[in-house]
């Protein structure tokens, strides 16, 4: 959980980690004996959401969640209705239900559950246009975040989408032959 209060000098139980590197920058001081799970370093992460899309459009077919979910890439940046475009569409191979990611390439925002609720009601409502078995959103993130997991569930509760948080992790090694 992140310490409140003043740090009066070096502790070796926290850890201090800056999530961009601009005048906004947020600094976060974490508890090294409580970390928070998921929780990653940010040059780990994209710097932006285009880059994340366009990496999960190339590597569409070699990911083993889209694969596992039978999902078939549709297109990034999908108009789902009149003023709202969706980062990533997809559909489920053999149901047809409509799959829509919403990308947040270091964190989420407070922002994010009222957009979610948007994506939510108009991905419903372009899969009742298509005559589709129905919606879900997958929300995929850099960084973990209960408390905005929590409010997007509850706007999937309210609109009837089912809705998935997850996290990324993109990992590249450099191998010698052999």
């Amino acid at each position: 959980r992140p310490l409140s209060g003043r740090l009066l000098g070096p502790h070796p139980q926290v850890l201090i980690i800056a999530l961009s590197n601009h005048r906004a920058t947020r600094i976060h001081f974490f508890d090294l004996n409580n970390p928070i799970p998921g929780i990653q370093h940010p040059r780990v992460l994209f710097n932006k959401e285009r880059e994340l899309s366009d990496f999960l459009a190339k590597n569409w077919a070699a990911l083993p969640y889209t694969k596992k979910a039978g999902l078939r890439f549709l297109g990034t940046e999908v108009r789902i209705a009149d003023n709202l475009r969706i980062d990533v569409l997809a559909e489920q191979r053999k149901t047809r239900e409509l799959v829509g990611f919403e990308l947040k390439a270091a964190g989420p925002t407070k922002v994010i559950a009222g957009q979610a609720g948007l994506y939510m009601k108009a991905l419903a409502r372009k899969a009742a246009r298509e005559d589709r078995r129905g919606a879900r959103l997958v929300i995929v993130t850099g960084q973990p975040d209960e408390l905005l997991a929590e409010q997007v569930q509850t706007q999937a509760e309210k609109y009837g989408v089912p809705t998935q948080w997850m996290l990324y992790k993109v990992s590249l090694d450099l191998l010698e032959p052999t």
